[in-house]
């Protein structure tokens, strides 16, 4: 299997990068909202169930819903003068501005801006999970993944609400998705099976995402945001459970060939090494012309930095590749390819445990905030 958007790679040293740099091209494709994918309907005239993880899951779920509206406090202030939403670590271009001895409000401008940026970025992400989530639904073969998946639809449009209000009402701006980051979720949406849906959306980015609002949540200091993250943690780890039951099921069942095992390991690989090639370059070619900061050549300068690859890889180390490791979705065979993308230094010291879904069987009640509607009333 081929990498992806080869026709896109750049050279950076001994690393090859993914650059979206047409900007009518990317106009072009945020602008195509219409996507056409096969896919195969299954009915399950099992209304029991098998699979008592998932049952379990699908209880925790009920259980654990929570209002966007009605249980955060919307009225917290939030003052961009005095907070920074997220420490200037998190932020490649307010780093960038520390060391060219940029003021501290350049600083702290361009580290609300990233702030933005991510959380646009989760906001397009919830959708995609909606959008797939919906297929999964139909797609996947019984009637307990159906529940569970079902009951995610829903976890995912109050995410989207949830992450619209935030950045409409307390951040001001919605940034563009990735085009990077869009084109992978589309080829998640354009898979031809519900395996490679499953391991995509709910092992992969799931995973990823929540590497992400993990990191932000322990860099936030805007007390509504950790109460919105918090929540949004706790039903994006049993989704990511979810699908390591289901691929566990798949890796481990007797009708899963040789051949479809290959090709769920490459798929796996190919997403996440397409994923880690266009990290940088989106951030920066959306945010750094602002400030004089040129996408290219600070892309390469970061794969270049050790300290920057060992921050990246953190996200990959933590959530997700724990997670094929354990599925049995690295192998000999591949192994080395994660190596040499940057993904892994040495499988043997990658354990099978992932801050991805370690709240996933938690069933306390998610109470609303002090001040919230909800606790009003």
């Amino acid at each position: 299997m081929e990498r992806y958007l080869e026709e896109k790679r750049v050279s950076y040293g001994n690393f090859d990068g993914i650059e979206w740099n047409d900007l009518t091209e990317v106009k072009k494709m945020r602008e195509s909202t219409r996507i056409t994918t096969p896919l195969d309907i299954n009915w399950t005239w099992d209304y029991v169930g098998q699979v008592e993880e998932l049952r379990r899951l699908y209880d925790i779920s009920k259980r654990r819903m929570w209002d966007a509206e009605r249980d955060l406090d919307w009225s917290e202030p939030i003052d961009r003068s005095k907070q920074w939403g997220q420490h200037p670590k998190t932020s490649p271009i307010a780093q960038l501005l520390q060391m060219r001895g940029a003021g501290e409000d350049e600083i702290r401008e361009a580290t609300w801006e990233s702030f933005e940026y991510t959380c646009s970025q989760l906001l397009h992400g919830e959708q995609a999970a909606l959008e797939i989530c919906g297929q999964l639904t139909a797609a996947c073969p019984d009637v307990d993944m159906k529940f569970f998946a079902g009951s995610q639809v829903f976890d995912e449009v109050r995410h989207m609400e949830v992450f619209a209000k935030f950045l409409q009402r307390k951040l001001g701006k919605i940034h563009p998705l990735d085009p990077n980051v869009k084109f992978l979720l589309e080829e998640i949406m354009k898979a031809d099976c519900w395996e490679k849906k499953t391991l995509g959306m709910q092992t992969l980015f799931e995973g990823m995402a929540l590497g992400v609002m993990d990191m932000m949540k322990n860099a936030s200091d805007v007390p509504l945001f950790d109460e919105l993250i918090t929540r949004v943690i706790l039903d994006e780890s049993r989704h990511a459970a979810f699908g390591i039951i289901s691929m566990k099921r798949v890796m481990e069942s007797c009708e899963t060939s040789p051949e479809m095992k290959a090709d769920l390991e490459d798929w796996a690989f190919n997403i996440l090494e397409c994923l880690n090639a266009g990290q940088y370059y989106g951030v920066i070619s959306a945010l750094g012309p602002k400030y004089g900061i040129d996408a290219h050549n600070v892309s390469a300068m970061m794969y270049a930095s050790t300290d920057a690859l060992e921050a990246k890889s953190v996200i990959y180390t933590h959530a997700v590749i724990p997670h094929l490791k354990k599925l049995g979705l690295i192998t000999e065979r591949t192994e080395e390819k994660y190596r040499d993308a940057g993904l892994i230094k040495d499988i043997t010291k990658v354990g099978t445990y992932s801050v991805t879904t370690e709240n996933a069987w938690d069933q306390a009640p998610v109470l609303p905030m002090a001040n919230s509607v909800a606790a009003k009333n």
